[in-house]
This record gives C-alpha cells, structure tokens and sequence, in this order.
C-alpha cells in the first residue's frame, strides 16, 4: 500500500474543518494537521495499516479556524494476495470524552491530596452497613478491609450504636456523624469521629453514605470541668444535649438501649436522672458521641455544649 490518496465522506470534511470542494484528501494533508506533540502517535497507525493489522489511535488535530480537536482513528487493513492494498476506518471527534477523563483524572488526583490532607480514612458504606470502597486510613489498617469487617476494628460496646446511627440517617433520608473508639495495631483504642454523607439515586432514595473517620483522641482529653464517670447528668440537660445533636427520644432510645420511657422520666425533671446507673451512664456516653459535651462547673449550674 503505497499510495497516499484517500477518500474523505462529506463528515470527515466537517470535523477537520475543511472545503471538500478546494482540497484533496490525503494521508500528508492529515499528517500536517496532526499536533507535531501526536505525531509519532498517529504515525503507529500507518505502520499498523503496512503490516496488515487493525488500528485504533487518537491524537489532536488543529483545524484551519484555529480550533484543537481530539479525534479517535479506528480501522482495518485488508489485503488481497497477501498484501495490503486498502484501509478502512473512522475518525470520530472525541474532544468532549478526553476533557471529560482529564477532568477525572484531575479530581481523582485532588481527592488523593484531600485524604493526605485529612489524615484518615474515607469510605462508602451502603445502608445496610456494607464497606464498598475505602481510601486512605490509619497506620496499621488493613488497606483491602471491606464488607462488615468494620466491626472488627471498632470497640464491641461501639458497634450497635453505629449500626443504630446508620439506620436511623437512612430512614431519615439524612446523614450523620457519630464518635466511636476504634482498635490499633497494638490492641488499644483510640477516640475518632466519624461523619457520613448520604448519595442518593434518581427516586431520592439513599444509595450509600461516603463518609471520613478522623482520629480524635486528643479532642477527647476532657478538661477538669467536663462530666466525670461519678457524676450524675440532670434531666435538663439530656433534654439540651437531644436537641444539641437533633435527635427524637426515639432516636437516643435506638442508640443507647434504654428504653423511650426510661428517657422521658428522666427528662421530665431538670435535677439529676433517677434511673439505674446503667441506663444514665448509656445515655450520657452516647449522646457524647453523638457531638454533646457535659459540664458541671463548680458553683454553676450542670449545662452542655458541642463537643
């Protein structure tokens, strides 16, 4: 196949910009409009055509109006006599496709920068509590832990209360943020925070939560006037912390285990909770992981603020 001529359907004339009636088609003329950058790219498909094989390359091309284009250049050699005498292809404007898979390269590349930056690990959970997908994380993590296997690496008294949490932002249509301690690689546990946004598909339905866990163990160093384990909460300020983190007495009934009866006698009173040890400490550590934080200053009245 020596020739260089080429025949050109009246869209090839569109896409390079050109006037079917002033110019002739040829393989040089293609070769010139090709960015000098792409040529030893686009030069592969004629040595593919010489030798008789299939060809698929893309390159950009600059149009007489000053225009780049990305063009894709598919086709096939055929032979006669066990020689190629003929090609046949397509060339087809894919400038938008390329942008597009820059454009995603570009953002796969900041999202990596933005998990360096966090500090920690990013992840897609379903609604029935299913790793997908995770990125970044702890030292020590297992990088491939997907599934349920979440539940190996956070404290057993943490699990339900995150399983309740992510029940609860499903069936609220919403996301949520909850504070759990989760396992080192030397057994111990650490404080973190982890905060989810829902992906909803076309019916607005929850599809999955992408979501980040942050290490927080020094934010959990509490000050001297925060709750401490002999300190008995009040009434009033279960009441403050529920509407702190928005949260039903439903809601902390799911999430703590005691029962919405149990909550409301407590509340219906702003001295101290007359309840069970159990059942006050309960409700107290998980509205603390929820985002509340108990104070009891000296002289002052017991209050809450965020965490």
């Amino acid at each position: 196949m020596d020739s260089s001529d080429m025949n050109w359907s009246p869209g090839m004339f569109r896409l390079l910009g050109l006037d079917a009636k002033s110019v002739k088609p040829s393989i040089e003329l293609l070769r010139q409009m090709i960015l000098t950058a792409d040529r030893p790219h686009a030069g592969e498909a004629e040595r593919l055509i010489k030798r008789g094989l299939n060809f698929d390359r893309s390159y950009r091309i600059a149009r007489p109006d000053g225009r780049i284009r990305t063009v894709q250049n598919r086709g096939e050699a055929l032979k006669a006599d066990g020689n190629t005498n003929l090609a046949v292809g397509v060339i087809s404007d894919i400038t938008d496709l390329a942008a597009a898979t820059e454009l995603k390269q570009e953002m796969e590349e900041r999202f990596r920068a933005l998990i360096a930056a966090l500090g920690g690990l990013v992840w897609v959970i379903r609604p029935d509590g299913w790793i997908t997908e995770r990125q970044g994380g702890f030292a020590g993590d297992q990088a491939g832990a997907l599934g349920d296997s979440w539940q190996q690496l956070v404290h057993p008294d943490d699990v339900e209360p995150i399983k309740a949490s992510i029940a609860r932002a499903a069936r609220k249509n919403t996301g949520y943020t909850i504070e759990h301690r989760r396992r080192s690689p030397d057994g111990t546990y650490r404080w973190a925070r982890a905060s989810a946004s829902p992906v909803r598909d076309p019916n607005g339905e929850i599809r999955e939560f992408v979501g980040v866990t942050t290490d927080i163990q020094n934010e959990r160093v509490l000050p001297e006037t925060s709750a401490k384990d002999d300190e008995i909460i009040t009434g009033a300020q279960i009441r403050a912390a529920r509407g702190l983190v928005k949260w039903s007495v439903q809601d902390l009934s799911d999430a703590s285990g005691v029962s919405s009866a149990v909550i409301r006698r407590c509340e219906a009173t702003d001295a101290f909770c007359h309840t069970s040890r159990h059942a006050e400490l309960a409700i107290r550590d998980t509205l603390s992981r929820a985002g509340a934080k108990f104070y009891f200053h000296p002289g002052a009245k017991p209050c809450v603020g965020p965490r």
